[in-house]
């Protein structure tokens, strides 16, 4: 089973204009049928960026106010901490009364995704960025898991480092260093992943291009980063060509999304 699980922050640090918020997004799952697309939303509430920042969660949407009142942190020192520790970038709409965009934006440094003023119309506004959002990312980002042998559990897929085969199991890891079997082999792993991020150095592993750093002197294996050490990944021989091929392709279209 796969289900579609999108994680969404509201930071914001008036308790009611937050639940007003959650209320909107509640409201945008009744109007479309996420059910029957599998979608499911985790809505998470913040009032300063302090309490963000000590969640556990990686949230692929984050609602930030600016002004978090006479927290440390403002809302643009809240978006600048996730597009930089985040595993990949949030997609974070910028909540202000502020008129001017780019003074908004700009003033700060900060990249966002969308920009929203606030007012007696928000509510539209926010349903439809939201929804454009939860659309690319279903899109792009690919999916949340519930296929270990060990009982249910979520994550995402840009989570996995890689996959790989040993004897009879197939193996996950994840990018919080943990590893777990899986009930699905490597074939049906292979059917699901995203084919431009998601790579076969040899018959018995699955590497995520995210996690690559680099290639070993000798060119024949892949150097996968992690948090405390890194970890070598060897190249078949009859791989080498296309793997050198698709890294060079990767990094190129991770350049252009990033302008």
């Amino acid at each position: 089973m796969i289900e579609k699980l999108i994680k969404i922050a509201i930071c914001e640090d008036s308790k009611i204009q937050a639940l007003e918020i959650k209320k909107i997004i509640e409201e945008l799952v009744e109007e479309f049928d996420f059910k029957n697309e599998n979608i499911r939303l985790l809505i998470g509430i913040y009032h300063s960026g302090e309490a963000l920042k000590a969640s556990d969660e990686e949230y692929d949407i984050i609602l930030q106010d600016v002004d978090l009142g006479k927290n440390l942190m403002n809302g643009y020192d809240v978006a600048k901490w996730a597009n930089t520790h985040y595993t990949v970038e949030p997609l974070i709409i910028i909540l202000t009364s502020l008129k001017d965009q780019d003074v908004a934006s700009n003033e700060y440094g900060v990249k966002s995704s969308g920009f929203i003023r606030k007012g007696i119309d928000a509510s539209e506004e926010i349903k439809k960025k939201v929804l454009q959002f939860i659309t690319l990312i279903v899109d792009t980002r690919g999916v949340i898991v519930n296929i270990t042998k060990i009982g249910e559990m979520y994550f995402q897929i840009h989570m996995i480092r890689y996959i790989d085969k040993v004897g009879n199991e197939t193996y996950i890891h994840l990018s919080d260093g943990m590893s777990y079997p899986t009930k699905w082999t490597l074939q049906q792993w292979e059917k699901h992943l995203p084919k431009y991020r998601f790579y076969s150095m040899r018959r018995c592993n699955l590497v995520n291009f995210d996690y690559v750093s680099g290639f070993s002197e000798k060119k024949d294996q892949v150097i996968l980063k992690h948090r405390t050490a890194h970890e070598k990944v060897k190249i078949a021989k009859e791989n080498s060509k296309i793997i050198h091929e698709a890294w060079i392709a990767y990094k190129i279209d991770k350049a252009r999304r990033s302008l």
